[in-house]
């Protein structure tokens, strides 16, 4: 994502990671959901723990989204216990009000 122009601005941005969401048959948006394959080189390669780092957040977003943030549910979903999750959400944080939530 941060190796496309992003010609549209923000607005794109929003608008392609919302279809993304809804369309994506995978558990995971990746660039092809994104529209961004044709074209696309990556800039730089980032570290395996960068990595995790980052499905590890958006999986955390994708589950309270889906479960409505409800966290009993979402952490159930996620394979973790909720003191896990809370603990989860103080490392990325991701709050209810986080502008990476894509709503």
């Amino acid at each position: 994502m941060t190796a496309y122009d992003w010609p549209g601005n923000v607005r794109e941005m929003i608008n392609r990671i919302r279809r993304a969401v809804v369309m994506c048959e995978g558990r995971l948006v990746c660039p092809m959901d994104l529209g961004l394959v044709d074209g696309f080189v990556a800039k730089d390669v980032m570290s395996l723990a960068d990595a995790r780092n980052v499905a590890e957040r958006q999986a955390i977003e994708n589950a309270l989204q889906h479960c409505r943030f409800n966290m009993s549910k979402a952490a159930k979903t996620l394979g973790v216990s909720r003191v896990t999750l809370y603990r989860l959400l103080a490392k990325y944080e991701i709050g209810f009000d986080d502008s990476s939530m894509v709503s």
